[in-house]
């Protein structure tokens, strides 16, 4: 004669299922936070709103937009003066007070310079 009730599963069952269920949620906040911890790639912090500001770290009016000029595209420094409608003094006095804070980084590229901001700086004095 059958038993009224089947017989209950081995309680190991439950236990691998539930260790499983709690690897896999772990597993899945993991991997959420590492990518949110990714290096992003150029042009992506606009995307995710943590845009580098310069309007909050004291810079004269004409150093803030040459800053903002090379942060969208890094420029060649005799080329800034026809960009921003300033003269070349303007811009070599920028650049100077730029680099000074740390601010931009000058390579040599032929008869003049290639200006990137140096953006891990410009976040730094942002704090």
């Amino acid at each position: 004669m059958a038993p009224p009730f089947e017989q209950a599963p081995d309680p190991t069952v439950y236990v691998v299922l539930g260790a499983l269920t709690a690897f896999a949620l772990v597993a899945a906040a993991y991997i959420i936070h590492m990518h949110r911890k990714l290096p992003e790639k150029e042009g992506e912090e606009e995307e995710r709103g943590e845009e580098l500001r310069t309007d909050n770290i004291g810079l004269s009016k004409k150093a803030e937009d040459l800053l903002n000029q090379v942060m969208e595209n890094p420029e060649m420094q005799n080329e800034l003066p026809d960009k921003l409608d300033v003269s070349k003094a303007t811009v070599s006095n920028a650049v100077t007070e730029l680099k000074d804070r740390g601010l931009l980084i000058r390579k040599k590229k032929g008869a003049s310079y290639l200006i990137e901001p140096d953006r891990d700086e410009l976040e730094k004095q942002q704090r």
